[in-house]
């Protein structure tokens, strides 16, 4: 059994070329560490194999991406697995480490994971160590498929189609993304490379993107002006997501004619104004306002409505294609490391809502962020 060895060095802010000759008998590439440097901190090696959960079988071209998580202005490290299943890491600086496997048709999965959705581990190498015979057993991703219709069963393209699955935070059940993909010009859509569980899908439309936003003389921003307009929608035809229907699928396995139907309803204005009371010469950001439903048992993440949820410079703001609902609406802002957020409750009924008021102070919650956090957003 041959192994393709690629070697590689981390260094603080670049990779080194991979070694090309024999990894006994080498010459150090430019840049890398002294003889002396060597002497005191020892490269380490990872090897392992990715194959099929069932029947073991090998898999090729899998993608093992190696990350630094001690030094993140380090480049990420992703080899292929061979034929036979193996992959092989060298020259690896000690330190800490995430490593993850993808390949196509099949669920990523990462070391340490206990589960098909659970988060992985951090992986720890210490001096010189040799971590080997890593097993990596693929799980087949599963497929929701389906076709989006408007009222009168026409087709609708250039939908979005997003399968969230639910958990738990702070004793409310919420929606995260776990795949999208858009309609074609049959209205179908296909979401794939789903890990086994169960999901409830829901898609958005917006008018404008019928003409696949290239066409200069349509007026995108006028589609925000109609009284009526598409809003986010569950499977199988419904904008209350408290009443949506799951499906759960399983590994590998494909469920077709999930169908359901996207009608205009009447959606509302929500306008205001965020006030700034903090006096900090750090803040490089401008206040964002976000809307999110509320009141059920299923409360998604982050739902904005209309094409922007940016504060203009006086502090008013507008949030177009809102339907009726009761929901949460929130200002956040970020001075440094830290985030500042305010939230209100507001019931949308039937008509336009003016005069929101948000108040961003340092009584306002407030708690330290980071990139991953603010990514969010």
């Amino acid at each position: 059994m041959r192994l393709i060895a690629l070697m590689f060095l981390l260094t603080a802010g670049a990779v080194s070329t991979p070694a090309q000759a024999n990894p006994t008998a080498q010459s150090a590439p430019p840049g890398a560490p002294s003889a002396a440097a060597n002497a005191k901190q020892q490269d380490c090696v990872i090897s392992g194999m990715v194959v099929a959960m069932a029947g073991s079988v090998p898999l090729k071209n899998a993608l093992v991406t190696l990350h630094s998580v001690d030094d993140h202005s380090r480049s990420e490290i992703t080899i292929r697995s061979e034929a036979d299943g193996h992959f092989l890491f060298r020259g690896i600086i000690p330190g800490q480490y995430r490593l993850r496997v993808e390949r196509n048709n099949y669920v990523k999965q990462e070391y340490g994971q206990r589960t098909v959705t659970g988060p992985g581990a951090t992986l720890t190498l210490r001096d010189g160590q040799e971590m080997k015979d890593l097993l990596f057993r693929l799980i087949p991703s599963a497929t929701i498929a389906g076709r989006v219709e408007d009222e009168d069963g026409e087709p609708i393209s250039w939908a979005h189609v997003t399968a969230y699955r639910s958990s738990y935070s702070n004793g409310k059940r919420k929606f995260t993304t776990a795949g999208t993909n858009t309609t074609n010009d049959l209205g179908e859509y296909r979401l794939f490379g789903l890990a086994p569980g169960r999901y409830f899908v829901a898609a958005t439309y917006h008018p404008g993107a019928a003409h696949g936003g290239f066409d200069e003389d349509f007026d995108y921003n006028g589609v925000d002006s109609l009284k009526e307009n598409y809003v986010l929608t569950y499977y199988p035809g419904t904008y209350d997501a408290t009443r949506a229907q799951s499906i759960t699928v399983k590994a590998g396995e494909e469920i077709p004619s999930m169908d359901f139907m996207m009608r205009p309803i009447a959606v509302y204005r929500v306008r205001g104004r965020v006030v700034n009371t903090i006096q900090d010469p750090k803040h490089v950001e401008h206040p964002m306002v976000f809307i999110m439903p509320r009141g059920g048992a299923i409360e998604s993440n982050s739902i904005t409505f209309g094409p922007s949820n940016e504060v203009k410079k006086d502090g008013t703001f507008e949030l177009p294609g809102v339907p009726p609902g009761a929901y949460t609406i929130q200002a956040m802002i970020h001075s440094g490391e830290q985030e500042h957020a305010v939230s209100q409750t507001i019931d949308v009924g039937e008509a336009d809502i003016d005069g929101v008021q948000l108040v961003i102070s340092k009584r306002s919650e407030e708690r330290r962020v980071g990139k991953e956090c603010r990514s969010r957003w």
